[in-house]
């Protein structure tokens, strides 16, 4: 993917994306690219548009986290408290865990079992059966990638509010950044927004390119989106943090084979000495992944319908295309 000069342009990551959605094949995908709160570069390819809603699985923890921390800047929840605070009845243990924990995979709680509940449950429901789970560990022992303890974080924020989950989403999150296409329910089957009972807060996110962007724009802008205010700087600082110890990771053969950091809902594959993630990520299993770097203002969004393992070695040479470019071209930034 290289011009005579050497460097990348967009034309070789469009050529490049191009041919990956033919050869593989695929329905389509589609690349934002932004800088400053400023869109460089966007596309799409295949059958898709900057419109096309796709499920996009993990990356859904960015949302929920995010949601979650506008309760923590408003002061109704506390990621260092533990959260039988705020649920009588988590007893026992387990009820030591913090929310900083549960939304880190530092809890103790088990791996993903969501996809085996009724889709008829309440998020109440779902989370007191996330939180009867056998444990995998004592709360801040280790690093266990699963979706049951954001389910328990979701619906702590949904009780301190006294606002049902989807209402608050919509109130805190999609409705200010203007995320019109964008909901949380089930990520093995898409539902209807207005049915859903019981959003999986860990992967049952539905989005868009247009909307993702916006959202990324939110987070690589320190919580601003465009004059306004969604997040504080604290919370950005507490979601881009190392909770991991550096031993973050999903297995062997995985989309995360090897270690790295772990922030709040997303993965720090760059990591300064004080512990801050300075390259941020957040993909999901089915080929969508979310970047941002921090020190840059930037982000890249990645998105696709298929299976990460197959994706991501080729979203490796468009990223770093795209890095390139953005290195060593003001050309293309303008």
């Amino acid at each position: 993917m290289n011009t005579a000069s050497g460097s990348p342009a967009w034309s070789d990551v469009d050529a490049y994306i191009t041919a990956m959605v033919r050869d593989l094949p695929l329905e389509g995908a589609s690349v934002v690219v932004i800088r400053d709160g400023r869109v460089v570069h966007q596309k799409a390819y295949g059958l898709y548009d900057l419109d096309t809603q796709i499920p996009i699985a993990s990356a859904t923890k960015w949302l929920n986290v995010a949601l979650v921390m506008t309760v923590v800047d408003e002061g109704k929840l506390d990621l260092d408290a533990p959260i039988s605070t705020y649920l009588d009845w988590a007893r026992g243990p387990m009820g030591s865990a913090t929310l900083r924990q549960l939304l880190s995979h530092t809890g103790g709680f088990s791996q993903s079992h969501l996809a085996e509940q009724p889709r008829s449950l309440s998020l109440e429901a779902s989370a007191r059966d996330a939180f009867a789970r056998p444990p995998v560990g004592s709360p801040g022992a280790q690093f266990r990638y699963g979706g049951a303890g954001m389910q328990v974080a979701a619906y702590a924020a949904e009780k301190v509010t006294g606002i049902p989950y989807a209402k608050l989403l919509e109130a805190r999150i999609t409705g200010p950044l203007g995320m019109t296409n964008t909901h949380i329910g089930f990520a093995r089957k898409r539902e209807d927004r207005g049915s859903v009972s019981n959003p999986i807060a860990a992967a049952g996110g539905y989005s868009t390119a247009n909307d993702y962007a916006r959202f990324l724009e939110m987070l690589a802008g320190g919580g601003q989106f465009r004059g306004r205010t969604i997040l504080s700087e604290k919370a950005i600082r507490e979601m881009f943090r190392d909770y991991s110890e550096r031993r973050a990771t999903l297995g062997a053969g995985t989309s995360v084979g090897d270690q790295r950091g772990y922030g709040l809902g997303a993965w720090c594959n760059e990591i300064a000495a004080d512990g801050a993630c300075t390259d941020v990520q957040s993909g999901g299993a089915f080929g969508t992944s979310p970047v941002v770097v921090v020190k840059e203002r930037t982000a890249i969004l990645l998105m696709v319908k298929d299976r990460m393992p197959l994706i991501r070695g080729h979203w490796a040479v468009v990223t770093e295309a795209i890095s390139s470019i953005l290195a060593t071209s003001t050309e293309a930034l303008r």
